[in-house]
């Protein structure tokens, strides 16, 4: 995939560093899973705080991983229709262009639930309460992510072979 010039290096060390932040955050949950294991079958004393982090952290996978899924066009596809109708690249074209309005959607609705969670200092639930902002404004930066991504995508020339 092409540079894109300055903005697109920029965009791409945005998604390199998120991938980090997933893979950091996949680690610390198996390190926790682990924990919790040993804790409650060998020494029979349960942590009160796994089940959440392990939610938390799950979060952070797939949020902060979704744009390198995306930018390296490793999402899982029924390709029955490219196969048919990808001359030129214009099906993936065209498929990058509808994702990448979808997404923004998405980046919208979650913007404005981010803003009120900011607004109302809500608390999630569970017995490890942090800001729903945190949560929703992962999402806003994960389908923004992905909308540039998709747009970059959309942009390239088509690929030969």
């Amino acid at each position: 995939m092409p540079r894109h010039g300055w903005f697109g290096g920029a965009i791409r060390a945005v998604i390199r560093a998120s991938f980090v932040l997933a893979q950091i955050s996949l680690a610390a949950l198996a390190a926790i899973t682990f924990i919790e294991v040993v804790s409650r079958y060998f020494f029979s004393s349960p942590t009160i705080w796994a089940s959440d982090a392990v939610r938390y952290l799950m979060a952070c996978v797939i949020i902060f991983g979704l744009p390198d899924v995306t930018l390296n066009q490793q999402h899982v596809a029924i390709d029955l229709f490219t196969r048919k109708f990808s001359a030129e690249g214009l099906y993936n074209r065209g498929l990058s262009v509808l994702c990448a309005i979808v997404s923004a959607i998405a980046s919208l609705i979650f913007l404005d639930v981010f803003i009120g969670h900011l607004n109302s200092g809500a608390l999630t639930q569970g017995l490890w309460k942090i800001h729903r902002y945190w949560l929703s404004g992962a999402l806003v930066f994960g389908f923004a992510m992905s909308t540039l991504t998709f747009v970059m995508v959309a942009l390239s020339p088509a690929r030969k072979g």
